[in-house]
Formats: structure tokens, C-alpha cells, sequence
């Protein structure tokens, strides 16, 4: 039984493993009017937005007041699929 349960859970990793997207913050800041703007937005130093890019984590509520300012972004275009576990992109 306790095999059966590890292949599951293998099988549940090599799944979630294949199906990574990561969040392009570079490019919802630029589309969002650029690190000043999204700082201004934020009630943050400038250098605030750089967070976001290196940790590629938005909180909801900012994410919230960013799409109100900017309706015609649609969040979808931010996503890209991570290939490096996918073995039909190599």
C-alpha cells in the first residue's frame, strides 16, 4: 500500500512539474506604465516594483489596483508555461 501511495504522489510531482507558468512581472510593469508609475501606484519608493520583478510575486490588492488603471490588460498575457520540465520543447 505504501507504494502505491509514493507512485501516486511521483506522479502527482512529475504532473504539477509539467505544468509551471511563471508570472512575466517585467512586462506587466512596463505595460503598466513603468516601475515609476506602479511605485506611484503602489505609495512606494521606485525601487519597490523591483521586488515584484525578482520575486515575480504580486500581492491581490495591487494586482487589483493595477487592472482597474489599465482594464485593457488582460491577465492571461502575463502567464508563460515553464518549459524547463516540458520534453517536447527541448
Amino acid at each position: 500500500m505504501k507504494s502505491d501511495s509514493k507512485q501516486s504522489q511521483n506522479k502527482k510531482l512529475e504532473y504539477e512539474k509539467g505544468n509551471e507558468m511563471n508570472f512575466n512581472a517585467v512586462k506587466f510593469i512596463d505595460d503598466c506604465g513603468g516601475v515609476s508609475e506602479v511605485a506611484r501606484i503602489m505609495g512606494k519608493h521606485r525601487t519597490a516594483p523591483y521586488r515584484i520583478i525578482r520575486s515575480g510575486y504580486i500581492g491581490s490588492p495591487l494586482l487589483c489596483k493595477l487592472l482597474e488603471r489599465n482594464p485593457h490588460l488582460d491577465l492571461n498575457d502575463y502567464f508563460n508555461k515553464d518549459t524547463q520540465y516540458d520534453r517536447d520543447s527541448k
